[in-house]
């Protein structure tokens, strides 16, 4: 143990690094019966920075996201930057697993941190770490970063143009040296680790813009993949539906058709443009899942499509047309109720949450049209 460990009558440390893993120490001191004092160790082994896997993984049968993985794999096993780019949603933290997965690192940790989340004045401590006392409010035993604790492994940097020019400059140095400096240590710890980077934006104009490090940019820039927004590879709508509808099912517990859901939702998926990418897909085909407890059937769900996943229909109509399917929707939805209460116009204003006229006069307007 370090002797300023030992020589601490009273010790709370977090993130110390010991081997490859990472753990918080505690110590405490208590009386012996002979007078004599004695201390307690108490060590606790975790990995709080790494960011755990649940299984999801690329999938796709487009001949353009085959190119990317290949692309992965190629890249993975350098030992230079590699630099994704592509849209939110688009798979880029999936894509950057597999990228360690292919590194000579796959054995090692896998940390990622979103640059956007990390505070300005926290940049250097989280990443970098700190000895004790190095600053006011410094825990006792000092810290270590994340980057410490990627080593001997991969660190993906997430949104990596959201860095400050001057937070900028102090990752370029650790590119370059390839070792850390942690807050008030007079000695560099040396890294081993695969640099994976991200970016929703082009990084190439943020660098002509004065935004983002030119220097930084070529560090970062060498070995380069687009992740291609789900529009351009419609082909792989239909897999990558019934994989989540899958996952979904097996969380929830939802016996759904997947198989007569994916059938029925297809068409109308490929003719979206989907903003969001496969995280927006991921979210629709969810919510999709979870209504079988209501809907009791796929075919019920295809059919209450634009009741549940609106947005789909939403931009792709003009007024007149998104004015004639919301009453649509609306008709449908009265008529359902009142199937569930036997034809009870006054039980079934009560569930819709308007009055029996109210809904007199719109089953009246609709049968009118």
């Amino acid at each position: 143990l370090d002797k300023r460990l030992r020589d601490a009558s009273h010790l709370d440390a977090e993130q110390l690094v010991l081997g490859k893993c990472l753990c918080t120490l505690s110590k405490e001191t208590f009386d012996l019966a002979d007078g004599m004092l004695a201390y307690a160790y108490r060590f606790h082994f975790s990995q709080p920075s790494e960011s755990p896997s649940d299984g999801r993984r690329l999938v796709f049968r487009s001949r353009c996201m085959a190119d990317v993985q290949e692309l992965l794999v190629v890249y993975g096993a350098t030992a230079g930057v590699v630099l994704l780019h592509g849209e939110t949603g688009t798979g880029k933290e999936l894509a950057a697993r597999a990228i360690h997965a292919a590194s000579e690192h796959a054995s090692g940790p896998f940390v990622t941190v979103n640059c956007s989340a990390i505070p300005t004045d926290l940049f250097e401590s989280e990443l970098f770490g700190y000895k004790d006392g190095a600053f006011t409010g410094a825990k006792s035993g000092g810290r270590s970063g994340l980057l410490e604790a990627a080593n001997g492994g991969s660190f993906f940097l997430d949104e990596i143009n959201s860095l400050s020019l001057a937070h900028q400059a102090k990752l370029l140095r650790v590119l370059q040296e390839k070792e850390l400096m942690p807050i008030g240590a007079r000695k560099a710890v040396a890294l081993d680790i695969k640099f994976i980077a991200a970016c929703n934006v082009d990084l190439a104009n943020e660098t002509r813009a004065g935004r983002f490090r030119e220097d930084l940019y070529y560090r970062v820039s060498t070995f380069t993949i687009r992740m291609p927004p789900l529009r351009e590879r419609p082909e792989d709508i239909a897999t990558l539906t019934a994989y989540i509808a899958r996952r979904a099912a097996e969380q929830y517990s939802a016996s759904i058709d997947v198989d007569a859901l994916v059938a029925g939702v297809t068409p109308i998926f490929r003719s979206y443009h989907w903003p969001g990418n496969v995280r927006q897909l991921e979210n629709i085909v969810e919510r999709l899942v979870v209504s079988d407890r209501l809907y009791h059937g796929s075919k019920a769900i295809v059919d209450s499509l634009p009741r549940l996943a609106p947005e789909i229909y939403a931009d792709s109509e003009d007024e007149s047309t998104a004015q004639g399917r919301l009453k649509t929707v609306e008709l449908e939805e009265i008529i359902r109720v009142l199937k569930m209460f036997d034809g009870n116009r006054s039980r079934s204003a009560d569930y819709l949450g308007i009055s029996p006229t109210t809904l007199w006069r719109r089953l009246k307007h609709n049968r009118t049209n």
